[in-house]
């Protein structure tokens, strides 16, 4: 029974699926058309005739249904289905424009590149990561997710699949005065950011992000604009290139482990 590792949890598929014929050569992105739980609720009742390979929540969440070697039944039929792990995603607006977050963007940016590299796709492209709209006559994935597939492609193939620790690292404790030094650091070869050294294996989607969101704490709490959400996005490169500059460390962009330790080990500003 093979998800992606970034899952962090599943729904009942309730059998819903069938046996897939052949090898996954795409993905096919839909929404659910809701700003709340109606659409998970649907997927997860027996009676509905209805499954997918993966749901990804508002708040960035993605959960599994149906394993990756099976067709879910989420495009209309066999013949787009066979081929395709399908993802649906909840809109955080309504109609018309049916707009998903940025944490839900993401989400699905990541879960794309892992599925494409396990699945030996090459770059991510026009035609192994498509809307629902171009296979039925449908408006799905909406106007907002479907004007979002190229970016969310070409954030694919930049790899910001950021590695995750294998274990969640305890933030140090901050003082009046100062900060204690972290209990260990990140191990060598580990680090938050684009594919720029050594690739761990996705081991947690919650430790990756506690951890991440545990460092814009400690750098926010030193005066950088920075939002803490636990994810490695435009924002956080750029505030780690310029601590990095400012610090003297090397200016990747990368959160490795000097520049984890040097938000603990400098003076509060």
């Amino acid at each position: 029974m093979t998800f992606s590792a970034l899952i962090c949890g599943t729904i009942p598929s309730s059998n819903k699926f069938n046996k897939r014929p052949g090898k996954v050569t795409r993905i096919i992105q839909h929404h659910w058309a809701s700003v709340n739980n109606s659409g998970r609720a649907a997927l997860a009742n027996p009676n509905t005739k209805k499954s997918v390979t993966y749901l990804v929540l508002d708040n960035g969440d993605i959960l599994g249904q149906v394993p990756e070697e099976y067709r879910p039944w989420t495009s209309g039929g066999p013949s787009a289905d066979n081929p395709s792990i399908t993802i649906e995603c909840q809109n955080s607006t309504a109609a018309p424009e049916w707009r998903v977050s940025d944490a839900a963007i993401a989400s699905i940016a990541r879960l794309v590149a892992d599925i494409g590299a396990r699945h030996g796709f090459g770059p991510i492209t026009t035609s192994n990561y498509r809307g629902h709209r171009e296979f039925a006559a449908t408006a799905c994935p909406g106007p907002y997710l479907y004007g979002a597939l190229q970016g969310i492609r070409d954030t694919a193939n930049g790899s910001v699949l950021a590695v995750p620790v294998a274990h969640v690292v305890p933030p140090a404790v901050v003082t009046a005065t100062g900060q204690r030094a972290l209990p260990f650091p990140l191990p060598a070869g580990w680090y938050f950011g684009p594919k720029s050294g050594p690739r761990e294996s996705v081991s947690g989607w919650y430790s990756y992000r506690d951890s991440l969101r545990a460092w814009q704490t400690q750098m926010k709490s030193r005066g950088w604009g920075i939002s803490v959400d636990g994810l490695y996005g435009p924002n956080t490169r750029e505030v780690a290139i310029l601590f990095q500059k400012e610090k003297g460390l090397q200016v990747d962009g990368a959160i490795g482990p000097e520049t984890w330790g040097a938000a603990w080990t400098a003076p509060i500003t």
